[in-house]
């Protein structure tokens, strides 16, 4: 049987999003997270404001972001290979 999909084109890149398979829990570990990650942030609006939220969500993936790049440059450095930087 086929499922139904949205097909959603943001930034040039062409994402498919199974809507039903996600209401009808068929991958459960996908469900999941989505379920996860909206109750988070559903949590976090209803107590703290939507500036705030918004901007520990950027501050985090700064961090994250920072973090991959300092990764990258130490093993690019244990390695001793001219790799370049990662997010070119």
């Amino acid at each position: 049987a086929q499922s139904e999909t949205n097909i959603c084109v943001w930034g040039g890149l062409q994402h498919t999003v199974v809507m039903k398979d996600l209401i009808h829990w068929r991958d459960p570990k996908k469900t999941g997270v989505v379920f996860g990650v909206s109750m988070l942030l559903l949590l976090s609006l209803a107590a703290f404001s939507v500036i705030s939220v918004v901007s520990y969500l950027l501050l985090a993936l700064l961090c994250v972001t920072i973090t991959f790049r300092i990764y990258k440059s130490v093993v690019q450095a244990v390695q001793k290979s001219s790799d370049g930087h990662p997010f070119k």
